[in-house]
């Protein structure tokens, strides 16, 4: 439902069974994790357990109840196995003396815990009464729970009571928070969820999860109290491109043992057919075929059907169906789409009397205003059919209690209106394949409970990566009310992370990189990192370098996350966000180099400016790798830090570059001249700010003559054009596919300077400088798929009167390059240097008191005064300044020593 995909899946290592896995991502496996976050206070210095999902209500209260001798489980003859297993594996960790009865059967000694429903084992209400619980208002609740601990006879008892088989079983997935060391806390738990739909829809575009990785999420599910998996993904062709199949061989056994294991964890599998490319809404063929398919599943153990009508053509197909619906302004639409609903849900859903309801997904699913479609679709479909809904948007930033009922009564009316699900497209990022979303679910109102059945998030390509934000949607769809999010994400990176040494905080700040969601205004950009920044520069600005800043310490922890989150509890995630993750540590790296330049620049110490500078672009290079694999756009740059590392690392090379004397020539700052508008803030400005972490990119798709380019504002000698699209100098992504290079005086008369397909790098040299005041690239054909445009930078190089040198310059340099006034730029020779060789810039005759040379480069720095060159000093590699002064002089000259290729990133002249 979303824009464009990709997958890196991994399974966790060391897990033999989905329960094990679950157990290895919650909160490190450590029986009895307590945490005093969720309420103050103690009962004889114990501290009040911290539960997720949030409770609707925990007090302290109670007895200790010790695990460490014998214990005996008390459960009912029909207490739900999964459940009873879940106790004892959860018990079995701490108690080496556990022991499994039936209600009904003596208990000697030691502590008791009664488990079921008050149905299936009698002695869970027995106990309640014991203890002076009114269970009755919470087990009247639908998967509500309690857990109470206190004193029977004598005995230390436990008491998880549930109102149904699912609440029995999230009496355990509590109990297991609420053990420390070898007890269960004195602790009263009455709980219960406020959505009824809790979880999530695999509906993103790209490479499926992987069946281990499905498996792992629906434990992950069972133990955060989410109920609901709707089994959407767009690219499995039985589900969509060849919906009418069965599953056979292979196949149907995998899909199989999802279901029977989704069962086991309290998880509905959910099956979501979509059928909306091709079917004729009005034949009996294919109704036949959608039933056939859902019996089919039935068979298997599906119990929950759906019809995802999303992304497909907003019109009719079939001749038959335009002449059964006749209706205009797609209405005809809505008629036909309702009137096989319908069939579907009398033919299928009514005739069994154990399945859900029918749920759907239309196809215009997004906004709350009345269009002819939604209303028509809301008159015409069966009202005990569920619908699904993504808010305002596709993908909405916020979703308000308020939209969400003025959308119950556009798909349905003001006196009836229908019942809606949401379907939430956070943390999702097909639409963004080179970027992490660890934000904490946010702008969601905190009543939404009360205008809608559920939630269902639609989670990243990458599973495990998605574990976090998913524990916030368990968290909030159960208890809205008490959702916090900065607290709730604070757990779930525990859970993620696991007890081993530094593990938390190098994931919590490895998260704070992968923040903003899409230039989301409630998200901000990485606010750690930011406000390092921001005190760094506070006391840089103030005139002081600290000797140690928080900064330093956080870009050093960034450094080693490769090494530290290795071993983090859930290898899944890591393995999921490795590219990112070594991503982050390059950008460690070029931050610490920073760092390094901005002290040398306080020491006065040239070399080791230029030392640090090349540690600093070195490691930018590393960061900008294209290292992350899709399946349909190649390998893409991994995208951490929102930019802020970006930006300081900006500032810090400009004041390196003051303190050098370097400034870029004229000419270096044009004005973009373009036909398109740009998507959000990034406007056509990012071509020219020499970052390639930032990008112009257009709202729209090229369409043939389109135009992007520079005016320069006069017209300039110009050796090179490099224009660097896409996501990186080796992926088609969004970019112009069919470009002619073209450059012009006058912006009405146009050379050619190359045409280009394919080609995320437009590169030109001109041997021979060519004069023009616009540079522009011009789309020749159309882009496929609709794919817009980014440009990461928009370069054109000046040419200085008066440089030359006796070496040819390496292909894709030039001598330009060398006086630009911008040090990360470089001219390399085409060959060897020779005892003599030089590189010679003349001008008119002036004072100047010194000369900068930075490059891989040796020999004699010579001045020309009165006509005559004149030695002025040794040239050193790396770095050299040399002190001038005196007389007038007109030409600086680099007389080189033989050896390798020479480089020279400047020559920097000191002004007068």
């Amino acid at each position: 439902m979303t824009r464009n995909e990709g997958s890196l899946i991994t399974r966790i290592t060391g897990a033999g069974t989905a329960t094990a896995v679950a157990a290895a991502l919650l909160l490190g496996s450590a029986p009895g994790a307590l945490a005093d976050d969720q309420a103050a206070g103690s009962l004889k210095g114990i501290p009040t357990p911290a539960i997720y999902p949030t409770p609707q209500s925990v007090a302290k209260q109670g007895e200790e109840v010790p695990l460490s001798g014998k214990v005996t489980l008390v459960v009912g003859a029909d207490t739900d196995p999964a459940t009873v297993k879940a106790a004892k594996d959860v018990l079995g960790r701490v108690s080496h003396n556990l022991d499994v009865v039936s209600d009904g059967q003596k208990v000697h000694g030691g502590s008791v815990i009664y488990l079921g429903t008050p149905a299936d084992n009698p002695a869970v209400g027995t106990a309640l009464g014991s203890l002076g619980i009114d269970a009755a208002p919470t087990l009247g609740h639908s998967e509500g729970y309690v857990l109470a601990t206190g004193k029977i006879g004598g005995q230390n008892t436990a008491v998880l009571a549930g109102a149904d088989k699912s609440g029995s079983y999230y009496a355990v997935q509590t109990l297991r928070q609420v053990i420390s060391g070898k007890k269960i806390a004195p602790v009263r738990v009455l709980d219960w969820p406020l959505m009824s739909v809790r979880g999530t829809v695999e509906g993103f575009y790209g490479t499926p999860w992987s069946h281990q990785a499905r498996l792992d999420q629906f434990a992950f599910y069972g133990e955060q109290k989410m109920n609901t998996y709707i089994y959407s993904p767009k690219d499995d062709p039985l589900l969509r491109a060849q919906w009418r199949s069965l599953y056979t061989g292979a196949e149907q056994q995998q899909l199989k043992e999802l279901i029977d294991t989704a069962t086991a964890n309290h998880v509905k599998f959910t099956y979501a057919l979509s059928p909306g490319n091709d079917i004729c809404y009005s034949t009996t063929a294919d109704l036949d075929s959608t039933v056939a398919k859902f019996e089919s599943l039935y068979t298997l153990g599906v119990r929950d059907f759906y019809i995802a009508l999303d992304d497909i053509a907003p019109y009719l197909q079939c001749a038959a169906d335009k002449a059964m619906f006749p209706k205009t302004n797609f209405r005809g639409l809505a008629d036909a789409q309702a009137y096989y609903l319908n069939a579907v849900n009398a033919a299928f859903i009514k005739k069994h009397p154990d399945v859900g309801a029918l749920q759907m997904v239309p196809t215009n699913y997004a906004g709350s205003a009345a269009d002819p479609y939604k209303g028509e679709l809301g008159i015409m479909m069966d009202k005990d059919i569920l619908l699904q809904w993504t808010g305002e948007q596709v993908v909405s930033h916020r979703i308000t209690t308020a939209s969400t009922k003025a959308a119950q009564v556009t798909y349905g009316t003001a006196a009836n209106p229908r019942g809606l699900f949401i379907w939430d497209n956070y943390p999702v990022n097909d639409f963004a394949q080179n970027r992490l979303f660890l934000a904490p679910l946010i702008g969601r109102d905190k009543d939404l409970y009360t205008a809608t059945t559920g939630i269902t998030s639609n989670p990243m390509i990458e599973s495990y990566a998605s574990l976090p934000t998913l524990f916030n949607f368990a968290d909030f769809t159960w208890n809205g009310p008490a959702y916090q999010p900065r607290q709730s994400m604070a757990a779930a990176l525990k859970l993620v992370a696991g007890p081993g040494k530094g593990a938390l905080e190098s994931l919590t700040a490895f998260a704070d990189l992968n923040q903003n969601w899409q230039d989301d205004a409630l998200t901000p950009n990485a606010p750690a990192l930011s406000a390092d920044v921001a005190a760094f520069w506070a006391a840089y600005d103030a005139g002081t370098f600290p000797t140690r800043s928080a900064l330093a310490d956080r870009a050093e922890l960034i450094r080693h996350l490769p090494k530290d989150l290795a071993t983090i509890a859930s290898a899944g995630f890591y393995a999921d966000a490795r590219h990112w993750i070594d991503a982050a540590a390059n950008w460690g790296d070029a931050t610490a180099s920073a760092l390094d330049m901005l002290r040398a620049v306080k020491d006065d110490n040239g070399a080791a400016v230029v030392v640090a500078r090349l540690r600093l672009n070195a490691a930018v290079t590393a960061a900008g790798a294209a290292t992350q694999p899709t399946h349909d756009q190649g390998l893409l740059v991994p995208k951490v830090g929102d930019g802020v590392f970006q930006s300081f690392i900006a500032k810090a090379k400009s004041l390196a570059d003051a303190w050098l004397g370097a400034v870029p020539v004229a000419g270096s700052a044009p004005k973009a001249v373009t036909s398109f508008a740009p998507y959000g803030n990034n406007t056509a400005d990012k071509m020219f700010d020499g970052d390639t972490g930032t990008i112009f990119w257009t709202n729209s798709t090229p369409s043939v003559g389109s135009t992007i380019g520079a005016d320069y504002g006069a017209p300039i000698s110009i050796s090179k054009v490099l224009i660097q699209q896409s996501d990186s100098d080796t992926t088609l992504a969004d970019m112009m596919y069919h470009a002619t290079l073209q450059y012009s005086v006058d912006g009405t008369t146009w050379t050619d300077a190359g045409t280009f397909d394919n080609a995320p790098v437009i590169s030109a040299t001109f041997a021979t400088p060519v004069t023009a005041r616009y540079v522009r690239i011009k789309a020749s054909a159309v882009n496929p798929a609709g794919q817009w445009v980014k440009i990461r930078e928009f370069t054109v190089s000046t040419v200085p009167a008066g440089v030359s040198s006796t070496i040819a310059a390496a292909a894709g340099t030039t001598l330009a390059d060398a006086v630009d006034g911008r040090v990360d730029t470089a001219w390399q020779g085409a060959r060897p240097a020779v005892g003599g060789d030089n590189v010679t810039q003349v001008f008119d005759a002036r004072v100047l008191p010194s000369v900068t040379v930075i490059g891989a480069v040796t020999g004699t720095v010579q001045v020309q005064r009165a006509g005559v060159w004149v030695n002025a000093g040794t040239l050193l590699s790396g770095y050299t300044k040399v002190t001038v002064g005196g007389a007038p002089v007109s030409g600086v000259r680099l007389v080189l020593d033989g050896g390798p290729a020479p480089v020279i990133n400047e020559i920097i002249l000191a002004p007068q």
